[in-house]
C-alpha cells in the first residue's frame, strides 16, 4: 500500500513513503495530511494514484462480461423481431409529400416515416412518425385498421384504414385537428393503396379535408 502526503490548499510537491517507514511521518510539515491511495481525483492540486490489485483485476473482469452480453442482446433482438413479425407482414412506411387542398403560408414540407403490421385476418396496426404541416413533430399510434383487397375486381387494389391517437399538434396549431386536448387528438384515416411488386405499394391517404399524403410501403425484412 501506498500513501500520500499533498497540501490542502496549495499545489506543492508530493511526498510519498511507504508504510514501513512511519517514523519519516513525524517529519512531515503540518499543512500536510495523510490520505489513503485510491483511484479517485481529489482536485487540481493533488491526483492520488490507486495501486489496488483487485482493481486491476476487476477491470478485465466487467469487460469480459460486457463481451460476452452482446451476442445474447443480438439474440435477444432478432428473437423480439421476429416474434413481431410472426404471421404478419410488416411493412415500412415512408412519405416525402403531402399536397394541401388549401393554401397557407405557415405550412411546412411534412415527411413521414413508420411501421405497419398486417394480419392474416386483414387487421393492420403500426406508428408513424413525422413533421405536421407546421413543422412540430408529431407521432400517430394506431391500434386499430383494416385492409380489404381487390377493390372493384382489381386484384392489387386496395382500400384501407386506420384509426388511433395522435399527438404533436401543440400551440398555437392545436385547433388544427379536431379533438384536440393538449396536443393529443384522435384521428382516422381512410387510404387507397396499389401493390405493383410483391411487398412493394404505393398509397394515397386521405387527410380529412386538409389534404392527402403520398406513401411508399416496403418489406420490412
Amino acid at each position: 500500500m501506498i500513501w500520500r502526503w499533498c497540501a490542502s490548499s496549495q499545489a506543492q510537491p508530493l511526498v510519498e513513503m511507504s508504510e514501513n517507514t512511519h517514523s519519516q511521518r513525524k517529519n512531515l510539515p503540518p499543512r500536510l495530511k495523510l490520505v489513503k491511495t485510491t483511484a479517485v481525483t481529489l482536485d487540481r492540486h493533488c491526483t492520488l494514484k490507486f495501486k489496488s490489485a483487485p482493481m486491476k483485476k476487476l477491470i478485465p473482469l466487467v469487460f469480459g462480461l460486457i463481451v460476452a452480453y452482446l451476442p445474447v442482446a443480438s439474440m435477444a433482438q432478432q428473437s423480439f423481431l421476429a416474434d413481431l413479425g410472426k404471421d404478419k407482414v410488416v411493412s415500412w412506411m415512408f412519405s416525402p409529400l403531402t399536397y394541401h387542398f388549401s393554401e397557407d403560408p405557415e405550412h411546412k414540407p411534412v415527411v413521414m416515416v413508420g411501421l405497419e403490421r398486417e394480419y392474416p385476418n386483414g387487421k393492420l396496426d403500426g406508428l408513424t412518425v413525422f413533421d405536421n404541416s407546421f413543422g412540430q413533430p408529431t407521432i400517430y399510434v394506431f391500434p386499430w385498421g383494416g385492409v380489404y383487397k381487390a377493390i372493384g375486381g382489381i386484384e392489387h387494389l386496395s382500400f384501407k384504414w386506420t384509426a388511433g391517437m395522435m399527438y404533436g399538434y401543440r400551440e398555437p396549431y392545436e385547433n388544427k385537428v379536431p379533438l384536440n386536448f393538449k396536443g393529443f387528438s384522435l384521428a382516422a384515416i381512410p387510404a387507397i393503396a396499389y401493390e405493383f411488386k410483391p411487398g412493394w405499394s404505393g398509397q394515397v391517404n386521405i387527410l380529412g379535408t386538409a389534404g392527402l399524403m403520398f406513401q411508399l410501403n416496403a418489406p420490412f425484412n
